[in-house]
């Protein structure tokens, strides 16, 4: 029952009861009125201690979800914190592997051009002391 309904119960019972009291004498009807307006002010002061309470509680509530999202967020943030320094290690790693790779390319494409160059005068050298053998060969026979 809202705030609104109980006062419209009390005025209806206030209705309720001046009907009887016409019926009473003029004394029960004074001391009748005095009782409801002391209950009406009774009812309203309880009612402003429920809601000063009630709006207590809520603020105190308030504050507690505040506190554990806060929290959450902290927490969530550490994670993501973790999460990005793991990223970055393996980033690094993964460049790591990209340069050495490419450096070591790079000795390979070297080391094989020299053998290359150097397989080049040996073949001509030998192809020279082929023609040699060949011209030795030739005179002695």
């Amino acid at each position: 029952m809202n705030d609104g309904e109980v006062l419209q119960a009390i005025g209806q019972l206030k209705t309720d009861l001046f009907d009887h009291i016409d019926k009473s004498n003029a004394r029960q009807k004074t001391e009748l009125l005095g009782h409801i307006d002391k209950l009406k002010t009774d009812l309203l002061a309880h009612i402003d201690r429920s809601e000063a309470k009630l709006r207590t509680d809520l603020l105190d509530q308030i504050h507690g979800v505040g506190a554990q999202l806060h929290a959450q967020i902290e927490d969530l943030e550490k994670r993501m914190d973790d999460r990005q320094v793991a990223i970055e290690a393996r980033l690094k790693l993964h460049g790591g592997l990209v340069q050495a790779g490419s450096r070591a390319i790079a000795r390979i494409i070297e080391w094989t051009e020299t053998t290359d160059t150097n397989l080049f005068q040996y073949h001509r050298l030998l192809s020279e002391f082929e023609k040699r053998l060949a011209d030795l060969e030739r005179k002695s026979a």
